[in-house]
């Protein structure tokens, strides 16, 4: 039990760091690096060398590099297109749509942006997302609906993780898939609820639940039925797609205002042609015979983590943000993109090296062989979830998460033969926790700072913010995987 608690230390100490001493998440990163550094060196049960440091370190930089990839271009292409006015005028597009408020975040929260997020992945939603709400709402109530918005992280960029988690454990992807959409089931209605109360508090919850809930409910049905027939890539946009559709129809058909609904479908389709010129990008690079080629152009492998420069998303932003940097000539602040892209790879690298650190040394090692220790099947369903919010919170990534415990999760099912039940929850639970996990934190609070400019202190302030609120809204969303796991797991016996 001791070495347990000591095992997750590093993970207790970055949260004390933030939460009590209000640090920021960068430094409190780097003071449980240390100290998983320390706690390796003293205690023998745990595994220190130095090529395990170095193969950390090498490791981290290659996951960074990816990321930096898609988070360099991305920033660059959100600046040019709020030069061209573009965001500006999405915006007030969506602001003045002749539906309420509550409508149009569920419409963007459970239709809208889930549907590009699991197209494009890698957080390419926020760059509409973001914007978009602080147009519509006081900063704070901005930051946690962006935060909401990466809701469908499991079936993200064509369900990589899902197809990760496939492959990790030898199920097929269809059906860690399906059991996926039915462990995440009653996120979804979660999401609706939490988001209306962030809209306006208990008061507009208690008069609209039956809005979030029917939302919640049809995103969730739509998503497993999906992933029934076997579209589990392609599962996520279908949902947001669909749901966003069968929205805008009822809430026309009900309006008294259909010309400027009418009208507004028009200016919006027209608005988005930049983001149309990078789908079109995306959808190029992945033709088999192109990604192939690209993919043989440059790959950088260390043990098991590749590097894929030429197949990534990075390259159809950079592409599309070349192209209207030549056709509208704008301007852009070198210097400033800079300072942020600084301040958040730094962040991302800290956070991505001390989970390295802590699968290099077994201390994630430590913890799970502690778990699967456990006789009782009751507790072992219990402890599914928590692992999978815990690994998905460390990486930062439901595909870090599921490498960092999926393998440990289905062995521990596999011992009272419920093997697919755990390797499908550790893919939602590790999914479902990341919208709150300190980088993609840091990575909202960067991408906003061209709509919210803040210092260094309420930069701090906000990511403690950020993250309370996060992990109220996980611990819902756990309390709902317990219920769909306990069900699963009757039904299946």
């Amino acid at each position: 039990m001791i070495y347990f608690l000591i095992a997750l230390s590093p993970f207790a100490l970055c949260i004390f760091s933030i939460f009590i001493l209000k640090r920021t998440a960068t430094f409190s990163a780097l003071l449980s690096c240390t100290f998983s550094i320390a706690i390796a060196i003293l205690f023998p049960l745990f595994k220190f060398q130095d090529y395990l440091l170095y193969s950390a370190f090498f490791s981290s930089v290659i996951l960074t590099s990816t990321i930096a990839i898609i988070i360099i271009p991305g920033l660059y292409f959100n600046n040019l297109l709020k030069k061209m006015g573009n965001i500006d005028k999405i915006s007030s597009l969506i602001e003045n749509l002749p539906l309420s408020s509550e409508k149009k975040t569920l419409i963007l929260l459970l239709g809208i942006l889930p549907a590009i997020e699991s197209f494009t992945g890698f957080g390419i939603s926020l760059l509409i997302g973001i914007p978009i709400f602080f147009r519509l709402y006081i900063p704070q109530k901005a930051f946690f609906l962006s935060m909401l918005s990466l809701n469908t992280i499991p079936w993200g960029t064509l369900a990589i993780s899902t197809v990760v988690s496939s492959s990790l454990s030898g199920y097929s992807i269809s059906a860690v898939g399906l059991k996926s959409a039915i462990i995440s089931f009653l996120v979804f209605p979660i999401v609706g609820c939490v988001s209306l109360y962030v809209v306006n508090g208990v008061h507009l919850l208690r008069k609209k639940w039956y809005l979030a809930f029917t939302h919640g409910f049809v995103y969730a049905l739509l998503l497993i039925y999906f992933n029934y027939l076997k579209l589990t890539e392609l599962s996520g946009i279908l949902t947001g797609i669909v749901s966003c559709l069968i929205f805008f129809a009822i809430y026309y058909n009900l309006s008294s205002k259909k010309q400027e609904i009418k009208k507004f479908f028009i200016n919006f389709i027209k608005l988005l042609y930049p983001y149309f010129v990078l789908l079109a990008f995306i959808v190029l690079i992945r033709i088999q015979s192109i990604n192939k080629f690209l993919h043989d152009i440059c790959s950088i492998k260390w043990k098991s983590i590749e590097l894929n420069p030429f197949v990534s998303p990075g390259i159809a932003l950079t592409m599309t943000t070349i192209i209207f940097l030549l056709k509208y000539k704008k301007k852009l602040d070198h210097k400033q993109e800079w300072k942020k892209i600084k301040n958040v790879l730094l962040s991302l690298f800290l956070f991505i090296l001390l989970a390295r650190f802590m699968l290099e040394f077994r201390i994630i090692g430590v913890i799970t062989e502690q778990i699967s220790n456990i006789e009782t099947n009751f507790l072992k369903l219990l402890i599914l979830p928590l692992i999978g919010m815990l690994s998905g919170f460390i990486a930062g990534s439901n595909v870090g998460g599921n490498v960092l415990a999926l393998t440990i999760q289905m062995d521990i099912g596999n011992s009272f033969n419920q093997g697919l039940l755990f390797v499908a929850g550790q893919n939602s639970a590790a999914g479902h926790i990341v919208f709150t996990s300190l980088p993609i934190i840091v990575l909202i609070i960067t991408l906003a700072s061209d709509y919210h400019s803040s210092s260094s202190l309420e930069i701090r302030k906000l990511e403690n913010t950020m993250l309370k609120f996060g992990m109220k809204v996980s611990f819902l969303y756990l309390i709902s995987f317990f219920f769909t796991i306990f069900i699963s797991y009757i039904v299946i016996k």
